[in-house]
């Protein structure tokens, strides 16, 4: 009777041994939870001012770069540092307490980015730029004189009282930030790619009239990561002006007209 009762009990233990094993290698130790501190079973977000997707743009973009991705999102919460409960001196982006005496120069590019929240129809704005050979980024909150809508939204979101002044990025905000805009197709070279493709056949790409093509005022929009569709009007249209409008892939190279209404 003993020895059924040993081999009983130790059974039972291996087998809530295997459990209790199964239970935290998938519950406890999610690849996203070691990467990201979280797990990516995550609960649907309804808290009011939770940030559920960030945008940047810039006039050098294709189109723009949005993501709701919860490992990105969850990290960079604006409704945090000054005017808001959660106070802390290195949060949302930025380092609060070292406000700058200037702003970054002029050289450098600045983004707009957008924060939207839970509960707010629109977002919370601000303008960040980064110097790679600092490899020191840097964040903007407008003002009430630098564009009086844009602050008016951002006071209906929260009031810091240090609006109008640029303080240091976390680095934390560089690393996720500058990979995603790196990445980012431009304008400068899906027009490479363009005029790369109407030098190789002009008569395959030439405007509707034959007109010469003004490369200047081209506009651009995008189908994917890798292809813009490119609209470039004539310089001086010898009928209507229908210019020429082509697809262009960054990737592959590859060209092609398309029709526009």
């Amino acid at each position: 009777m003993t020895r059924i009762r040993y081999w009983t009990v130790t059974l039972a233990l291996l087998a809530f041994g295997q459990w209790a094993f199964h239970t935290y290698h998938n519950g406890v130790l999610d690849p996203d939870f070691l990467v990201y501190g979280q797990s990516n079973r995550l609960p649907e977000v309804t808290e009011k001012g939770h940030t559920v997707m960030i945008m940047i743009e810039s006039p050098r973009f294709v189109g723009k770069i949005e993501t709701g991705n919860p490992a990105i999102t969850n990290r960079f919460q604006a409704l945090a540092g000054p005017g808001t409960a959660d106070n802390t001196a290195r949060s949302f982006i930025m380092d609060w307490t070292q406000r700058l005496a200037a702003a970054p120069g002029p050289e450098l590019e600045r983004y707009r980015v957008s924060f939207y929240l839970v509960g707010y129809v629109s977002p919370y704005v601000v303008l960040y730029s980064y110097d790679p050979s600092r490899k020191q980024g840097y964040v903007y909150l407008p003002g009430k004189t630098d564009e009086p809508a844009l602050y008016r939204s951002n006071q209906l979101i929260v009031t810091r009282g240090v609006e109008g002044s640029w303080f240091p990025a976390l680095e934390s905000w560089n690393d996720a930030a500058i990979p995603m805009i790196d990445g980012t197709m431009t304008r400068k070279a899906a027009l490479a790619v363009a005029q790369a493709c109407i030098a190789k056949a002009p008569g395959k790409y030439q405007s509707a009239d034959g007109s010469p093509l003004n490369f200047d005022k081209a506009t651009f929009s995008s189908t994917s990561p890798v292809r813009a569709i490119i609209r470039i009007p004539e310089n001086r249209p010898k009928g209507e002006p229908n210019g020429l409008a082509m697809f262009a892939d960054v990737q592959t190279g590859e060209c092609g007209r398309v029709l526009v209404e």
